[in-house]
């Protein structure tokens, strides 16, 4: 499967920024192809300028990358480095935010931090276009909501380049569909 960013599907807002970014490669020689111009700025200049342009957060926010809110199926289906030595069972819920660095989602049990779970990413419940990923995540937050309910943050800490290009591009199309509605 080929998700490709379409530039003539993009805000004219976007486009006048990756014209613009394109440019500067053209004259330094770095490329003549605007295909890949925009990949290159959705991957080193998106995050940035959504923050510059306050979109999301602020331009103090720490996080790495923007978070998206949004509720993707998700399966839990092993922890795999943690210090009880009892199995865990698969766990099938909801995620409520998404970045290409990690994620927050709901379970009905908690996990202890710094443990080591294997997820799978259901993008094809969403949409059909999407494949699902797996990941290797890391537990950096587990707080209670209430009765039976955790709230569990994530950073993921292994993920092929290929699901990593293709959550890239499920997050980018939901953002800009978000600045599409605001413009």
């Amino acid at each position: 499967m080929n998700n490709m960013i379409c530039f003539n599907k993009l805000s004219n807002i976007i486009q006048n920024e990756i014209i613009e970014y394109h440019e500067k490669k053209v004259r330094s020689g770095n490329t003549k192809d605007i295909n890949d111009s925009v990949k290159q700025w959705f991957d080193n200049c998106f995050e940035q300028w959504l923050r510059n342009k306050g979109y999301v957060g602020d331009k103090e926010n720490k996080r790495m990358f923007t978070r998206i809110e949004i509720e993707i199926p998700l399966k839990v289906s092993q922890t795999l480095i943690d210090d009880d030595e009892t199995d865990s069972p698969e766990i099938l819920t909801r995620i409520l935010n998404i970045s290409r660095g990690g994620m927050f989602f709901r379970s009905p049990v908690p996990f202890k931090i710094s443990s080591i779970i294997k997820v799978e990413i259901c993008l094809s419940d969403v949409e059909e276009i999407w494949y699902d990923i797996e990941a290797l995540a890391m537990i950096t937050r587990c707080v209670k909501i209430s009765d039976n309910v955790f709230g569990v943050g994530v950073t993921f800490s292994s993920i092929y380049n290929e699901s990593m290009d293709s959550l890239s591009l499920f997050i980018f199309k939901h953002l800009v569909y978000y600045i599409q509605l605001e413009e």
